[in-house]
């Protein structure tokens, strides 16, 4: 049971562990509370021996005192640590469930998330992970202790009678079925609440990320509507969600109730029949008080567990996706990057198709062709951002498919046209190429890079803080600053993904100056539109719909009549 439980849920060993505990001490906790019927039992016991002996003796009062306290200590201890088991020490625990996610989405290649939604995922990390460490701190051990201390309750009575104890305990499985029997429906009116939300939180990021796009064609009572109907959406889905469950649930409990009726109807007739005491019958019906509380809550629980089923497979399908690993040691000191017959498709779509070809080590190899032939797609694989659906791309002798992914970016700086800076300070942004740089080596590579001289008119210089996305940056400025962190960086090899494209001519320059200095002695690979920033690379590679199809210098392009000389001839 506790391997399935394990398993199912990925739970540590130390969670797991925690789990068994929590569930003996819930157990025995549900078990302490019947006590005080023991007592009642030994109490009534007495007085009927009393009673019928005629004897006049007191009943020793101070006894029961001593016993009832003695039980109110033993259900304090025992549900204390039941809270301490169940609660602190396993939502510490599941704390490590948060950061272990994290952890392997930061290894997880980006193909994963090129056909994943980020608002999926991010639920997935934040909602999903709370439901899960919810129902493992609160539902699962509560569940699985009720059930083990309603048997030993259930056979304990059964003792005293056996009629009155069936009395008591034939509603329980039937309840049981009707919870059961609703999981399937209950489950799809989840994984369907589930789809709405997604949806609904997805309209609303992409109405805040294009608002300004929105206001300018003044497209606000379409999105408006959009959203209306996705809310809309929600809230229905959300409303059937919880009335199905409410309903079974409800129904569940009303059948429970019908076990107290059943003990009153069979213990009167077996009272009358002189087959039980007056004494049993009355502790029975102090039982149905007492046996019935922990399986309301255990019916609650169970429409949890089935809705947790569903947030656990969510986590399941994301831990089950490849890590790019291998080897951790780079074999040799060459850096030249070869592409041995080399193709590459998203889904049923073919982007690279049999392209060979060396960019190496200290000279600069350029990608050029039209939209869509497939350079920046060239430029990840290099990188192994993707693997390639066949042949090979090597670093040096050895075949980046066979390193681990991490190790392989240590030995690259990447430029991307669409940087991406933290809400951090300047000093820290730039710091991310090394992080145990000082904070000169930081201002040394920031001059290389053209920055030092407007980091030096904000408010606070390097500590100034530039919020999300670098929003307080123009576009240049922010280019300038990813290129003192691959400055800083200082790796072999460098891969440029069109930098200068979207800058205007002063800021162009300021960059292609700085560039001058992360490019040195390095093995480039170089994106752009623009021609004649890649005049001088020591290889221009053409391609055409994911083909190589030219390869040399601009002056051996130029000299024939192909594709490189028409799109310098379109200035493209």
């Amino acid at each position: 049971m506790f391997n399935k439980l394990k398993n199912g849920y990925y739970l540590s060993n130390n969670e797991a562990k925690l789990i068994k505990e929590g569930v003996l001490f819930n157990a025995l906790s549900n078990i302490a509370k019947m006590i005080p019927v023991g007592i009642c039992t030994y109490l009534l016991f007495n007085m009927s021996a009393i009673i019928s002996n005629k004897n006049t003796s007191y009943i020793p009062i101070q006894k029961y005192i001593v016993f009832s306290i003695i039980a109110i200590l033993i259900m304090f201890i025992l549900s204390y640590i039941e809270y301490t088991k169940t609660y602190i020490d396993i939502y510490r625990e599941s704390a490590n469930r948060r950061i272990d996610i994290a952890e392997f989405l930061r290894k997880l290649p980006l193909s994963f998330f090129a056909k994943r939604d980020i608002a999926d995922i991010t639920t997935a990390i934040m909602t999903d992970t709370s439901g899960i460490e919810h129902a493992l701190a609160h539902v699962i051990p509560q569940a699985y202790g009720t059930i083990i201390s309603t048997i030993v309750v259930c056979i304990a009575l059964a003792i005293f009678n056996v009629k009155l104890a069936l009395a008591l305990f034939w509603v329980i499985p039937i309840a049981f079925l009707v919870v059961l029997l609703s999981r399937k429906i209950q489950n799809g009116l989840g994984n369907q609440f589930k789809k709405d939300k997604l949806d609904c939180s997805n309209e609303i990021q992409a109405t805040l990320e294009m608002i300004k796009e929105i206001k300018s064609f003044s497209l606000e009572d379409e999105y408006k509507e959009n959203l209306k109907n996705q809310l809309n959406n929600f809230e229905n889905s959300q409303k059937k969600s919880e009335l199905f469950s409410a309903t079974i649930l409800g129904s569940a409990q009303m059948i429970l109730k019908l076990g107290i009726a059943t003990v009153i109807i069979i213990g009167s007739d077996l009272l009358l029949k002189g087959e039980v005491n007056l004494y049993t019958y009355i502790i029975f019906l102090f039982s149905a008080g007492l046996v019935y509380d922990p399986i309301y809550g255990l019916m609650n629980s169970l429409t949890e567990v089935f809705s947790t089923d569903i947030l656990t497979k969510r986590i399941n399908d994301i831990k089950s996706e490849k890590i790019f690993d291998g080897v951790t040691k780079f074999n040799n000191s060459k850096f030249d990057i070869t592409f041995d017959k080399v193709s590459f498709g998203y889904s049923d779509s073919k982007v690279i198709d049999n392209v060979s070809f060396t960019a190496k080590e200290g000279e600069k190899t350029a990608l050029v062709g039209p939209s869509g032939s497939g350079k920046s797609t060239l430029l990840k694989l290099s990188a192994r951002f993707y693997d390639v659906s066949s042949g090979n791309i090597y670093l040096g002798n050895q075949k980046i498919a066979d390193m681990d992914a991490e190790v392989l970016l240590k030995y690259y700086s990447v430029v991307f046209q669409d940087v991406l800076l933290f809400d951090n300070t300047i000093m820290e942004n730039i710091r991310l190429g090394n992080k145990n740089s000082t904070d000169k080596e930081v201002i040394d590579a920031a001059k290389l890079a053209n920055c030092h001289d407007f980091i030096m008119e904000l408010p606070n210089g390097y500590d100034t803080y530039i919020g999300e996305n670098g929003k307080l940056l123009s576009g240049g400025e922010k280019q300038r600053i990813s290129i003192a962190r691959a400055i800083i960086k200082d790796a072999p090899i460098v891969l440029l993904d069109e930098v200068t494209s979207a800058l205007d001519i002063e800021n162009e320059n300021l960059v292609q100056e700085a560039l001058s200095y992360v490019t040195k002695n390095k093995t480039v690979l170089v994106i752009a539109h623009k021609l004649d920033t890649i005049k001088h690379c020591d290889k221009i590679v053409v391609l055409q719909d994911g083909k190589l199809v030219d390869e040399g210098t601009h002056s051996q392009l130029m000299s024939k009549d192909g594709l490189y000389k028409k799109l310098e001839n379109m200035k493209i």
